[in-house]
């Protein structure tokens, strides 16, 4: 089965201190975790924890990562001296960057200087470097099997789907699913639905929830996929709509990680979704 962790972002108020996380974490068993920067203190608290970690680049700091002296100092300084207490398996260098121009055309460049910057201390094939994206690079997630790439991204993708491919690194992507409920019902998008909310015309695949529908939209997107697997979310439905937009790319080996996905807490009605 695949990992599931969690997200620790550091943008709020009254937040519990990083060693409070890290026994929060430890305390609950969760043996994954994305932080969003480099913070030297989240990464002692999380040394000789085992848990796998994956660090981030902010949008606003890839003009800088256009350097590869100043990316040499970024690993020299904020990843080797933590490297063999703290378990660092991810860069991600920005974040949903085709919703913003700049970024998009300064992703794949800081992207190529991460690995440069840790060849030259070894650690590029023991830490993987990707950018995460949003759902939004699809065109076309319904049915999943239909998922395919926003041509309108080509100038990012194709770079970005070469350069990770090269590399032996994950397509990284934001699923959330409850923006789907317009289209379906709430038990579908919390994993509720007693039976399947659809059937993808083109594979015969069942979803239940809309996550995995999601997921899949964008694994056949990225890779040609035919089977008589059964699905049972929107999630499910996600996901294969970004699987047949791999597939239509010829890059249908290649791993997804969904860097994050959620749920509301609290709204009054389906129209603050």
């Amino acid at each position: 089965g695949g990992k599931v962790g969690v997200d620790y972002g550091t943008d709020a108020n009254n937040l519990p201190s990083p060693d409070q996380v890290s026994d929060l974490v430890k305390k609950h068993n969760i043996q994954y975790l994305r932080i969003y920067d480099s913070d030297p203190k989240v990464l002692k608290s999380l040394s000789n924890t085992g848990i796998e970690l994956m660090v981030g680049v902010h949008n606003d700091d890839l003009s800088k990562f256009q350097f590869q002296s100043y990316v040499d100092s970024w690993v020299k300084n904020s990843i080797l001296p933590y490297y063999q207490a703290t378990k660092i398996t991810d860069i991600s260098v920005g974040v949903e960057v085709t919703d913003s121009p700049d970024a998009a055309n300064l992703a794949v460049p800081a992207m190529r200087n991460v690995v440069s910057a840790l060849k030259k201390v070894g650690l590029q094939d023991r830490i993987k470097v990707s950018t995460p994206l949003s759902f939004g690079v699809l065109s076309k997630s319904y049915p999943p099997s239909d998922g395919a790439f926003d041509g309108s991204h080509d100038n990012v993708l194709g770079p970005l789907l070469d350069f990770l491919e090269e590399n032996q690194s994950p397509f990284m992507v934001n699923l959330y699913p409850f923006y789907a409920i317009g289209d379906s019902s709430l038990d579908a998008v919390l994993f509720k639905s007693p039976s399947s909310i659809f059937v993808d015309p083109n594979t015969g695949f069942s979803y239940k929830n809309i996550f995995d529908a999601q997921l899949d939209a964008v694994h056949f997107a990225l890779a040609k996929r035919k089977s008589g697997l059964s699905y049972n979310n929107i999630f499910d439905a996600q996901l294969d709509a970004l699987h047949f937009a791999l597939a239509h790319r010829n890059f249908s080996r290649m791993k997804i990680i969904v860097t994050e996905t959620g749920w509301p807490s609290f709204c009054f009605g389906p129209s603050e979704f």
